[in-house]
């Protein structure tokens, strides 16, 4: 039976399902925004299952966090999106390296860390990849690099696109420093990240530089969205269905050697279905 425990980590809720023997490299993995730790509870016992000691969070103002309907509250960060979410990504990506200390801490974390999430937590896992080089593989799904979300729509109103406002002082800090697409140099080193957006894949191409520390490069499986929602997916609204989505799995046969534009050694990792 895998082992389940609930931790303050310097104020943050973490919660931490651990299996039976390890097999794998540890996982974070995070919600979408008005999502919280313990939502995720059925993917990490996923995880735990197939050998991987699994972590998820509460985001601040998320969880035991928060105060007031959470779907009010992620109305309210959309309404001011880059003066309220960039923000809120940039402390997130931040208390997540927090979260990896101590998971390296109580788990063995010797081949790295694997990180993903959902619409919001896989924006934050790509950031995080960028500031921790123990991040060796991300799956994000509806997810995005690029903070500034150009041609981004309501989630209510599909043909509607969203007034993301202006950022104030504060928002820029975090997203000159942490946004993914204003720092892709962060990412040429042996990391593979793979974007399930709709059913369709989108996969990093990248230079190898050296074999990995990890056993032979694996590809992350996790379901596709069922919807191409920006922030928060309708499979994980309120009303959607309790069943848990199958967990990301490890295949080395989606590994593809290859060549990048420059002419280096790259292997792409592929997502599927």
């Amino acid at each position: 039976m895998n082992g389940r425990r609930e931790e303050n980590v310097e104020g943050i809720p973490v919660i931490l399902v651990e299996p039976e023997e390890q097999r794998g490299a540890p996982v974070l993995w995070m919600s979408y925004l008005g999502g919280y730790g313990a939502r995720n509870l059925p993917m990490l016992e996923r995880f735990a299952a197939a050998g991987h000691p699994a972590a998820s969070f509460d985001s601040p103002g998320h969880g035991a966090r928060g105060s007031g309907d959470r779907w009010e509250f992620a109305d309210s960060v959309l309404a001011a999106f880059r003066r309220r979410m960039w923000p809120l990504l940039g402390q997130t990506t931040l208390e997540a390296l927090r979260v990896l200390d101590w998971l390296g801490g109580e788990v063995d974390a010797s081949d790295g860390f694997l990180v993903g999430g959902f619409s919001m937590g896989g924006d934050v896992a790509v950031a995080l990849a960028g500031i921790d080089e123990r991040v060796r593989r991300v799956a994000a799904i509806g997810s995005t690099p690029d903070w500034s979300r150009p041609g981004m729509h309501e989630l209510r109103d599909p043909e509607k696109l969203v007034d993301q406002g202006e950022a104030d002082a504060y928002a820029r800090w975090f997203a000159h420093r942490l946004d993914p697409m204003r720092h892709l140099d962060r990412y040429r080193r042996d990391l593979a990240i793979d974007f399930e957006l709709g059913g369709r894949t989108a996969t990093s191409r990248r230079p190898t530089r050296a074999p990995s520390p990890l056993p032979s490069p694996r590809s992350i499986r996790p379901p596709p969205p069922r919807s191409r929602s920006t922030s928060i997916p309708a499979s994980t609204t309120a009303s959607s269905a309790t069943r848990p989505p199958r967990p990301p799995r490890w295949n080395s046969s989606s590994t593809r050697p290859g060549r990048a534009a420059d002419g280096s050694r790259t292997r792409v990792i592929s997502l599927e279905g």
